[in-house]
C-alpha cells in the first residue's frame, strides 16, 4: 500500500513539472517571438503639435520654394495660421528672443499661411532656410528654425527683441534668404496684419 502511494504520488509530482517545464518553454518562446516582431511606428497624426518626435527629420528634395507676399495671403488663412501658431511662436520669444511678429511672418510666408506642399505634406513651414527637411511634426519645425537662426545667425540676438523693422533687416541682410526684398516682404506681412500687436 504504501509503495502504491509513494508511486502515485511521483507520477502527480512528475506531470506537474511537465507542464510546468512545458508552459516556461512556451513562455520563453513566446516572449522571444514577441521581442523579434517590430514595434510599429508611432503615428505622427498622435503625437501633438507640442510634442517631440524620437526620430530626426527627414531629408527630402525636389521641394518647390515658395514666398508668399500680403497681397496673396487672405484675412481668412492667417487669422486661422495665428489661432495655430501664436503661442507656439511666443514660445519661442521666450526660448531664443525672436520676435513673435517675425516668427509668424516668416512662417506666412514661407508656407503660404501653411497652405504649400512642404507645409501640407512634410510639416515644413520654413521651406526658405529649410527646404529640403520634412519633419514629423510642424512644431518640431518651429523648433528647429528657432535654432537655426540662433547659430546661424547670431548678430540677430543683438537687436532689440521687440524691433521688428530691425530684424526683418537683419535677415536679409544676413543672407537668410535669396530673395532681394525678404525684409520688405516680412514688414508688409507684419503691418498688414497687425502682427506686431503680438510683441509685447
Amino acid at each position: 500500500m504504501p509503495w502504491l502511494k509513494f508511486g502515485i504520488l511521483v507520477a502527480a509530482v512528475f506531470f506537474v513539472f511537465k507542464k510546468d517545464i512545458k508552459l516556461t518553454l512556451n513562455m520563453g518562446a513566446l516572449k522571444h517571438s514577441a521581442a523579434a516582431q517590430p514595434h510599429p511606428k508611432e503615428n505622427p497624426s498622435t503625437i501633438t503639435e507640442m510634442g517631440i518626435s524620437p526620430s530626426p527629420p527627414v531629408k527630402s528634395y525636389n521641394k518647390k520654394i515658395t514666398l508668399a507676399n500680403a497681397s496673396m495671403l487672405s484675412q481668412q488663412d492667417v487669422d486661422a495660421y495665428i489661432r495655430r501658431f501664436l503661442k507656439v511662436a511666443q514660445m519661442e520669444y521666450k526660448k531664443y528672443r525672436i520676435p513673435v511678429s517675425i516668427k509668424l511672418a516668416q512662417g506666412l510666408a514661407e508656407s503660404e499661411a501653411g497652405k504649400n506642399n512642404a507645409a501640407l505634406t512634410d510639416n515644413n513651414h520654413f521651406g526658405g532656410a529649410m527646404q529640403i527637411m520634412t519633419y514629423h511634426t510642424a512644431w518640431e519645425n518651429w523648433r528647429a528654425h528657432s535654432v537655426l537662426l540662433h547659430r546661424s545667425y547670431p548678430e540677430l540676438f543683438e537687436m532689440d527683441s521687440q524691433d521688428y523693422k530691425s530684424w526683418a533687416q537683419g535677415l536679409k541682410k544676413s543672407g537668410y534668404s535669396k530673395k532681394r526684398n525678404y525684409d520688405q516682404i516680412l514688414i508688409n506681412i507684419i503691418e498688414t496684419f497687425s502682427l506686431q500687436q503680438f510683441d509685447v
